[in-house]
C-alpha cells in the first residue's frame, strides 16, 4: 500500500512539472485534499484538469512610414536676357581659340545684321547659335575674310526665343568688336528705278548698309566712290535681306544705291552706318 501511495505521489509531481510556466497561475492539484485519503485496491484516482497554456504571439503594429511627397516645381520660362539688341556694340581682347559670346532674342524670320572686326594679326569667325548652348555646332557663320579684316553676317531666326553671337579666335591674337542693327528706315522704289543715298566715311573706318525688303523683293546694294562700283551685293535671293560693307583707307565719300534685280518697284527697310 506504501508504495501504490508513493507511486502516485510521483505520478502527481511529474504532471505538475509539465505545465507550461504561463499557467502556473491558472489551475494547480491541490496535493493536500489527496493527504488521509485510503485508495482502494483498483480504485482510480482522479487528477484535477490540468490548464493548457496557449501562447498568443504577440500582435506588433508597424506604424507605416511617411511616403516623401514628390516636389512637383513647375518649369520656369527662361528669361531671355536681351544683353545685345540692335544698336549695340562692344570691344574686347580676343585670343585663338576664345570665343566671347552674347545672348540676344531673336524674332522668326525677322533678320539681323552683325559685324566684327579684327585688329591687325587676328583672324575672328563670326557665328550665331540656337539657344544658350555654345557645345554644338552653330546654325550660320562667316569666315570669309582673312586675319584683320572685319567679318558681315545676315541672321534670320528659324524660331523665336534666345540664341548667342559669337566671336572666335581662329589665329593671332588683338582687339575685337560686334555691332547688331536691325530694322531702319522705311523706303520705296518705283519700277524700274533705284534710290540712292549719301555717306561719308569716318577716316578709315567701315562703311555698312544693310537693307531688309518688304515683301518678296529682290534688292541689290551697291557703293560706288567717283563714279566707280566698289561694292555690291546681291547674294541672298527674293525677300531676304542684304548686307555690304566698305574699307576705306582715308575719309571718302561714297554713294549708296538700292535697287531691284529684276527692276519692280520695292518697298525696304534701309540701315547705312559710317563707324566712328
Amino acid at each position: 500500500m506504501l508504495k501504490r501511495w508513493l507511486f502516485l505521489i510521483c505520478l502527481l509531481a511529474m504532471a505538475c512539472r509539465n505545465v507550461d510556466s504561463a499557467a502556473d497561475d491558472a489551475l494547480t492539484v491541490d496535493e493536500e485534499s489527496l493527504v488521509g485519503q485510503t485508495l482502494a485496491e483498483g480504485e482510480d484516482v482522479t487528477l484535477p484538469a490540468v490548464a493548457t497554456a496557449t501562447m498568443v504571439a504577440p500582435t506588433i503594429v508597424v506604424e507605416p512610414s511617411a511616403t516623401p511627397i514628390a516636389l512637383v516645381t513647375e518649369p520656369t520660362e527662361t528669361a531671355v536676357s536681351n544683353t545685345f539688341p540692335p544698336g549695340s556694340q562692344a570691344a574686347f581682347p580676343l585670343d585663338m581659340g576664345e570665343i566671347i559670346s552674347f545672348r540676344f532674342d531673336g524674332n522668326q524670320f525677322v533678320p539681323l545684321l552683325f559685324f566684327a572686326e579684327a585688329s591687325q594679326g587676328l583672324d575672328v569667325v563670326l557665328q550665331v547659335y540656337e539657344g544658350d548652348d555654345l557645345s554644338v555646332a552653330p546654325v550660320v557663320e562667316a569666315n570669309f575674310n582673312g586675319a584683320g579684316l572685319p567679318e558681315l553676317l545676315v541672321f534670320s531666326p528659324e524660331v523665336t526665343g534666345l540664341h548667342r553671337v559669337a566671336v572666335a579666335g581662329l589665329t593671332g591674337s588683338g582687339e575685337a568688336g560686334l555691332l547688331a542693327f536691325a530694322g531702319g528706315e522705311r523706303d520705296v522704289i518705283a519700277a524700274g528705278e533705284g534710290k540712292a543715298y549719301g555717306v561719308v566715311s569716318k577716316n578709315g573706318r567701315p562703311v555698312i548698309a544693310f537693307v531688309d525688303p518688304v515683301e518678296q523683293a529682290d534688292l541689290v546694294i551697291t557703293f560706288s566712290s567717283s563714279g566707280s562700283v566698289v561694292a555690291e551685293a546681291n547674294f541672298s535671293g527674293a525677300g531676304s535681306a542684304e548686307a555690304a560693307f566698305v574699307l576705306p583707307r582715308q575719309t571718302t565719300e561714297y554713294r549708296v544705291t538700292i535697287s531691284e534685280a529684276n527692276g519692280a518697284a520695292a518697298e525696304y527697310d534701309v540701315v547705312i552706318v559710317a563707324l566712328e
